[in-house]
């Protein structure tokens, strides 16, 4: 670039009326389609497979014990995690910022059904977007979080530039004197979306409402329906959804097998040429259980008994099919949930086989990419407004963090207890992660045992004072140790 482009592009950064490109979007979703819908007040379209394809049937999968089971297990791991709320790195010195954020970890921690709250926010898992309307209130000069509603991720639409509003029926816009008849004021503050009113949140309305999504997508240029994707996400719903019904089907089929076949084929048979005795062998069959019975004349010259009744036992192999399928089917079901089966149902391993190990680990790259989601959710839809609204708009609000454990935490202390003695030193708080141990209040009583001897006692020296290297130091990287350990635990 030429040093006038430079110029240019320089002018262009200051002044408000021409945005330089780096500081906005170059399109928007609608605008990477070959076509889209829109009401007329620009809400799109709903962009879930499942709720377009069956509205009322979707609903049935979170009824269903092998959806809800691995999901609700997915969601509690998260929710029930340690967490705390501290300062940035740069500001982790900072006396300020550390009082700040132990105030801030304090008003999360006194919230009513706070754990709850994280556990609604992970509905987004399958909706691929969920909110809470937080209710603040006031003690003195101290502003918190009084109460908190669940917004169903359904009831959450998106405008094409991006912004959200919630679906409201006639009770929010009716009149208080008669039902019959719309609050003018009420029904002026909606728009008309798809199939309801819509409010419209504004920018101080947004401050209370808590939005979590969960894997945006980018849009299809051909398929008008997902430009809600890249704003909202997408669930573990529409990933589910066909195998779902593929499920529902097998089920129904092998029901009716049962039901029909489950009990055994009754043969009746009757002398040939009596049909009096074969009315009788009729009625007979009638008055059993079930319906699957048939009659068959018989030779009476036969050594046979000609009057008689067999039962045929069903072969088992005709439901070991119906079995095997559903259980193809819910253990996919679990693999899009959890990443993997073996932490949920038994699996087959020959002996030293590390399978396990493997798939405690991928349960674990699945818990630490959810809790990572949602934890940035609730910095910047939670911790950041009640920060703003205590302690104004000039300090940097602190973070909030999960501490997710290892699967094997034996390893990743062999090598910290390995890295320290070659003279590294290890982070507290990257230790802490690793056994999911939350960091103790000043005043709260502490177990701590006394160093083995012979061992290298703990450099506790701030992170950025470095000691001076020399050439007879060895350097090793917590990074690598810490791979290593991982890496030897998939062997």
């Amino acid at each position: 670039m030429n040093n006038k482009n430079e110029e240019a592009s320089q002018a262009g950064m200051a002044n408000d009326t021409a945005p330089h490109p780096a500081f906005q979007s170059l399109v928007t979703p609608v605008e990477m389609q070959r076509s889209f819908y829109t009401s007329v007040n620009k809400i799109l379209r709903q962009g879930s497979v499942a709720v377009r394809n069956e509205r009322a049937l979707q609903r049935q999968m979170r009824f269903d014990p092998d959806v809800m089971g691995p999901l609700l297990s997915l969601q509690l791991s998260v929710a029930c995690a340690d967490w705390a709320v501290a300062p940035q790195a740069d500001y982790a010195q900072d006396a300020e910022a550390v009082e700040q954020a132990a105030t801030m970890e304090k008003l999360l921690k006194n919230t009513p059904r706070f754990t709850d709250l994280l556990r609604h926010l992970m509905d987004a898992l399958w909706y691929g977007r969920s909110a809470v309307n937080m209710v603040y209130g006031r003690n003195g000069d101290t502003i918190f979080i009084r109460d908190w509603l669940p917004i169903h991720g359904d009831s959450v639409v998106v405008t094409e530039y991006g912004s959200i509003g919630l679906k409201v029926g006639p009770r929010y816009y009716a009149s208080q004197e008669s039902s019959n008849e719309p609050n003018g004021t009420k029904i002026g503050d909606t728009i008309i979306g798809w199939d309801s009113r819509v409010l419209p949140i504004d920018q101080l309305q947004r401050q209370t409402i808590a939005l979590h999504t969960y894997q945006a997508q980018g849009v299809d240029f051909d398929d008008p329906y997902e430009a809600e994707n890249a704003y909202l996400g997408r669930g573990m719903r529409d990933l589910i959804w066909y195998y779902w019904k593929m499920k529902q089907r097998v089920l129904q089929n092998w029901d009716a097998y049962c039901e029909r076949y489950g009990m055994g084929f009754r043969i009746g048979t009757y002398p040939l040429g009596n049909m009096q005795a074969k009315s009788e062998m009729d009625a007979i069959l009638a008055q059993l259980m079930g319906d699957v019975s048939v009659t068959i004349p018989k030779d009476p010259n036969t050594a046979e008994q000609p009057f008689d009744i067999k039962l045929l036992e069903p072969s088992s192999s005709n439901a070991e099919t119906f079995a095997k399928m559903v259980e193809y089917l819910c253990g996919n079901i679990k693999e899009i949930i959890l990443g993997q089966t073996g932490t949920s149902e038994a699996i087959s391993t020959g002996m030293g086989s590390s399978v396990a190990d493997q798939h405690a680990q991928t349960l674990n790259r699945q818990v630490t990419y959810v809790a990572g989601s949602l934890a940035e959710t609730v910095t910047r839809e939670i911790v950041e407004p009640l920060y703003r609204m205590n302690f104004g708009d000039e300090g940097v609000p602190p973070q909030f963090t999960f501490a997710i454990s290892k699967p094997n935490p034996d390893e990743y202390m062999k090598a910290i207890e390995l890295f320290t003695k070659l003279g590294g030193r290890v982070s507290e708080r990257e230790a802490r992660k690793v056994f999911g141990l939350a960091e103790p209040e000043d005043d709260e009583p502490v177990l701590q045992a006394p160093a083995e001897p012979g061992m290298a006692p703990m450099d506790i020296r701030p992170m950025g004072d470095e000691p001076e290297e020399t050439e007879a130091t060895e350097r090793v990287s917590v990074t690598e140790q810490l791979d290593k350990a991982e890496g030897k635990n998939g062997e």
